[in-house]
């Protein structure tokens, strides 16, 4: 009877050890960051020419960013990001992974055959002025290229990043 007392304390000290040891790290390396979308626009006309001091090219895809370090909101503007064209509602959802931030944009349906181009505002709560690894995914993207890129919002608290893209719904 006392190695059965033995082994299931042995067991138990293991389980919460390992327990604990997990909370720990999950914690501190990976959990969802408070993120929404705030607002988009409804789809672009699509055009190349005759553009505006604040449009940017159908060939191109940004993201503009600002951090209010006071408040630890991260706003962050997608524009040209891809969705059906009768998407029902967009939102987003983001996640922290160390100094990875991965934001995954969604639409609520693809009610329409066709694609357009949107620009997208999304607020992200609770960051921190440091350097961190921001991954866009993005739902028609394919093997076009993608949005990673590298800040560091204690040094450059607002910035902009853009890759070019050449397929459809992008430089039609």
């Amino acid at each position: 009877m006392a190695h059965k007392s033995f082994i299931i304390t042995i067991t138990s000290i293991i389980i919460f050890a390992i327990l604990s040891a997990c909370g720990k790290f999950c914690e501190s390396n990976q959990h969802l960051a408070s993120g929404r979308v705030v607002g988009h626009t409804s789809c672009k006309a699509q055009k190349t020419m005759d553009l505006t001091e604040t449009e940017i090219s159908d060939t191109l895809s940004c993201i503009r960013y600002a951090f209010d370090k006071s408040s630890g909101i991260l706003s962050v503007i997608h524009e040209n990001a891809g969705f059906n064209c009768c998407p029902g509602y967009l939102h987003c959802q983001t996640k922290l992974n160390g100094d990875t931030l991965i934001i995954e944009e969604y639409e609520k349906e693809a009610a329409c055959r066709c694609l357009c181009l949107y620009d997208m505002e999304i607020e992200i709560r609770g960051m921190k002025a440091k350097k961190y690894l921001v991954k866009i995914v993005e739902p028609y993207l394919h093997d076009q290229p993608g949005l990673v890129f590298r800040i560091d919002l204690a040094f450059e608290p607002t910035g902009r990043h853009c890759v070019v893209r050449k397929q459809y719904p992008w430089r039609i």
